[in-house]
């Protein structure tokens, strides 16, 4: 899981295509895209992810994205619906547990990631058919509907 992760943050740091805009710090990290300089050793049985940068504020960023990573490896698919305080500008971040945290519009994207939906990986609620990017976002939302559906 942590090789596609690192592979597809690799190309969208190189094309310019951010995800996750909605959390604070992913949309400043894309911001910097520029100045982050990714380098990827895959080894037999694990992967090696250096991110540098000459600029301080970039450096910043990457710290903070890479504790993201290490939760997101701890936490697994719960890990992905978790906000992240932009750590240049110390915005707080909303820890109501009842906080809406719903991303897409639960057709074409899911409401966990926001990323494009699987056709095929879907689930009912309160009668609507609503369509996810992965199976572990279904759980997600099963046991807390109200903070991702509308």
């Amino acid at each position: 899981m942590i090789k596609k992760h690192t592979a597809d943050t690799q190309k969208r740091l190189t094309l310019h295509q951010p995800i996750r805009a909605w959390d604070p710090l992913f949309a400043v990290l894309f911001q910097h895209a520029d100045k982050v300089q990714l380098h990827v050793i895959n080894t037999v049985h694990d992967l090696i992810v250096r991110e540098t940068s000459a600029d301080n504020d970039t450096l910043t960023l990457i710290k903070a994205h890479s504790s993201s990573v290490t939760a997101f490896v701890h936490d697994g698919a719960p890990g992905m619906a978790k906000r992240h305080e932009n750590p240049l500008e110390g915005l707080p971040v909303s820890t109501s547990q009842s906080a809406f945290l719903g991303k897409g519009d639960d057709i074409a994207t899911c409401p966990v990631t926001g990323d494009p939906v699987d056709k095929k990986i879907s689930a009912t609620f309160k009668r609507k058919e609503v369509f996810f990017c992965r199976a572990s976002c279904v759980a997600i939302v099963q046991k807390v509907p109200e903070r991702y559906l509308k």
